[in-house]
């Protein structure tokens, strides 16, 4: 008797114990109470630390302007000389002289390449830069130095030819950088389908006809050839002092590249200085209907830029990746505790 009692007196408690609700093979068919407003503690933002900008934005004094057409660009010059990092060669030199090789992964994939310096220097890989060939023409995405010797790494790149996939040729570089909207998006680590986009717009803007929407025929179209031998012409940049560039297009600043070094400058420039009459070429329709006049406050923006807060976005290179968080789209390569390369692309 005990033990009937005791299995009675489980059973009735098992049956107090269930939901307030029945259950059928379609799911529940009466209305369950609704759960209590859950609180969920405001996350702590974890504290960010800052690249070492300051202290490069602080020795620059702003050159005398140079223009082409609407294209207004200041030299960043250096108040005094400084140590700087050891020389860097460029994605140009390393293809060049045989110091770089590329391959795709094993398992290709659209947004890795796997590279290795096989020379004795460092080598730099800028964010923009174009790399033809393969199963697809890419952009690197993010600012790279390889050590010497480094072995092969897998670098982060976006593809510019959506409508190509196949073995392709080997890899060498483009005479261009993309331009300022395409160099912002990677800044920002925006998915592939936003650069195929804005890919479209330059192109059809431009009124190029590409195979593939390969990117590099916007820069081998005759007349946009011809319109940028004329810029680097026009815009000749004072050496020894001359670390960077902004960029104004239609009176606005589209870019900013400072470098740590003028030779490091003084290489890159002839790319840059595409880039930018890219923006002329090509520009956003706001920005024609937005046309200021004046001068922009190209101080008051290099202030900005220095106090800017930025991420740790990493890096298979050496030093340090740094993204901006808000505002300006931008990033910083940090290495031996000062700045190789800072980008940025208006407000």
């Amino acid at each position: 008797m005990n033990t009937r009692f005791l299995s009675l007196a489980v059973f009735f408690l098992a049956l107090a114990a269930r939901p307030a609700y029945l259950e059928s093979d379609h799911g529940t068919v009466a209305d369950p109470q609704p759960d209590p407003p859950i609180h969920t503690p405001r996350p702590i933002p974890e504290p960010v630390d800052q690249p070492p900008l300051a202290r490069l934005v602080d020795r620059l004094d702003i050159g005398v302007a140079r223009q082409y057409g609407q294209l207004t660009v200041y030299p960043l010059q250096l108040r005094w000389r400084h140590p700087t990092h050891q020389r860097l060669q460029t994605l140009d030199a390393a293809l060049g002289n045989g110091w770089l090789e590329i391959r795709e992964r094993e398992a290709a994939s659209v947004n890795r390449l796997r590279v290795r310096n096989v020379s004795d220097h460092h080598l730099f890989l800028m964010a923009g830069e174009m790399i033809l060939g393969g199963k697809q023409n890419r952009t690197i995405a993010v600012d790279v130095i390889l050590p010497p010797r480094s072995g092969f790494i897998d670098i982060e790149v976006y593809c510019v030819e959506q409508g190509r996939w196949d073995a392709g040729v080997g890899f060498k570089s483009s005479s261009a950088v993309a331009a300022g909207s395409v160099r912002k998006l990677a800044a920002a680590a925006a998915d592939q389908r936003s650069v195929w986009n804005d890919i479209d717009r330059q192109l059809s803007a431009a009124e190029v006809e590409a195979s593939n929407s390969d990117y590099d025929a916007l820069y081998k179209a005759p007349d946009v050839e011809r319109r940028m031998r004329e810029a680097i012409e026009r815009l000749r940049m004072p050496l020894q002092r001359t670390v960077g560039v902004v960029a104004v297009v239609h009176g606005r600043i589209v870019a900013v590249d400072i470098f740590s070094s003028a030779n490091l400058f003084e290489a890159l420039w002839p790319k840059l200085c595409r880039s930018y009459v890219t923006d002329v070429i090509v520009p956003f329709p706001q920005a024609r209907r937005e046309h200021r006049q004046g001068h922009p406050d190209i101080r008051g923006y290099l202030n900005q830029l220095r106090d800017s807060q930025f991420r740790d976005r990493g890096t298979p290179g050496l030093g340090r990746s740094w993204q901006m968080v808000h505002g300006m789209g931008g990033s910083v390569l940090e290495w031996q505790g000062g700045i190789v390369h800072t980008s940025s692309f208006g407000r």
